[in-house]
């Protein structure tokens, strides 16, 4: 897999790749903010990498929306997280916002009828 940008792999047993912030910013409370990762990813065919939260922001009340990111998605990676708790959060450049987990799918036949 092709991989551009500041992504890691928190440790042999993680399952996700983590993504990381690429500048500083403050999510206001109960609002959402885009992130730029300024990284891009050759998701292999037949399979699909999705964004999910990382557990040191959850528990902060801080998640990010969910998205697919398909074999042909070719754009740098942007993160929407949401900031559920009622304070300010501050992201610092380089602060891990969320991971990408890579799925296998199968694509099903389908046969169209007259009915």
């Amino acid at each position: 897999m092709v991989v551009t940008g500041d992504i890691r792999q928190g440790s042999m047993h993680s399952p996700g790749l983590t993504l990381t912030a690429f500048n500083d910013a403050v999510i206001p409370a109960n609002s959402n903010l885009v992130f730029p990762t300024e990284v891009t990813i050759d998701v292999p065919f037949g399979h699909f990498g999705k964004i999910e939260a990382v557990d040191s922001l959850l528990q902060k009340h801080i998640v990010p929306f969910s998205q697919i990111l398909e074999s042909d998605y070719d754009e740098k990676i942007k993160v929407c997280l949401r900031n559920y708790s009622d304070v300010e959060f501050a992201v610092k450049k380089g602060d891990a916002i969320s991971q990408i987990i890579f799925q296998r799918y199968v694509t099903p036949r389908i046969l169209h009828t007259l009915k």
